[in-house]
């Protein structure tokens, strides 16, 4: 009898650890959004995907953002900024837009800039008829010295 209630505990914990280990993932996943610090990305109906990059050459910083999105898309649109770390946070040095009738748009811009470290972050949205979409999505860092 001893024995068998032993059981019954042991299995309750394994079964609680079992229940743990995978639900945390899953309630981490729906309070995440995409950013640069989570490969998790929401689930998009018409985006099928978007993206933004930093490069820099010598002082000249290049972002880039890009969406792309299903056939039945018919206007994109991209906001484009460009952020300088400032301690711990992120301020806004520059910032574009445009827009394009298609299903797809890559919006890319210059700027010479001082010393210190960047990212870009560009906001993508789609149309669909009167449905729309968008997306935030965080670049690499880059350094100028």
């Amino acid at each position: 009898m001893k024995n068998q209630k032993a059981k019954r505990i042991f299995a309750s914990i394994c079964l609680s650890t079992c229940l743990l280990t995978c639900a945390a993932p899953i309630a981490l996943a729906s309070e995440t959004t995409s950013n640069a610090d989570s490969p998790i990305a929401p689930c998009n109906t018409y985006i099928s995907y978007s993206a933004c990059s930093l490069k820099v050459s010598g002082n000249t910083l290049t972002a880039y953002g890009m969406v792309n999105a299903n056939t039945s898309v018919n206007k994109c649109s991209i906001k484009l900024v460009l952020q300088k770390k400032s301690g711990t946070s992120w301020t806004q040095v520059a910032e574009w837009s445009g827009s394009k009738n298609s299903n797809s748009y890559t919006l890319s811009q210059k700027r010479n800039s001082s010393k210190g470290t960047y990212r870009a972050v560009a906001t993508v949205k789609v149309w669909n008829g009167n449905s729309s979409e968008s997306n935030t999505v965080y670049s690499n860092t880059c350094t100028i010295k």
